[in-house]
């Protein structure tokens, strides 16, 4: 299985950026790889979206943040939110929202249908801020979530910077 749940360690990756391009590093922030998805109260990040997608939320204590390729099983992605998530709870949340963004190469739809199929066995349909259908995340934009909401790091990506 290629999911991580490992939260233990502080990342290697250095800076993260938060929100509107106000780049400082973050004690504690998580790079998140292809393939991975990571719960955790720190800070959570990924880059390179390419041909992906990523799919971000935080509850106000946990964050999640899953860098979807082909390869990722639905059922498994769904299951974990369960178990991790008061999930009947958020659906009814008014000010819950589950942010998808789309690498610049993802003409394949399958990681955005995926994370979709995900949030519809959860009942969080009406949840997403889908912004795979405006200008689609450059391969060098960080995109992540943090207990405040969702972010990304270049100024030209701010039309998808929006409070999760």
């Amino acid at each position: 299985m290629y999911w991580s749940f490992d939260n233990s360690g502080e990342s290697d990756w250095g800076a993260a950026s938060h929100y509107y391009h106000k780049s400082f590093k973050v004690k504690d922030s998580e790079m998140v790889l292809p393939g991975q998805m990571k719960i955790s109260p720190n800070q959570l990040y990924t880059a390179g979206l390419g041909s992906c997608c990523g799919l971000g939320f935080t509850d106000g204590r946990q964050n999640f943040l899953a860098h979807i390729d082909t390869r990722v099983q639905p059922s498994v992605l769904a299951e974990s939110i369960r178990q991790n998530f008061k999930a009947d709870e958020l659906k009814t949340d008014k000010s819950f929202s589950v942010i998808l963004w789309r690498g610049t190469l993802a003409l394949n739809q399958r990681p955005q249908n995926i994370a979709k199929e995900v949030l519809k066995e959860l009942g969080w349909s009406s949840k997403l801020i889908d912004l795979t259908d405006e200008d689609s995340v450059g391969p060098m934009t960080e995109v992540g979530v943090d207990t405040k909401g969702t972010f990304c790091e270049e100024l030209k990506a701010l039309n998808q910077c929006k409070q999760g």
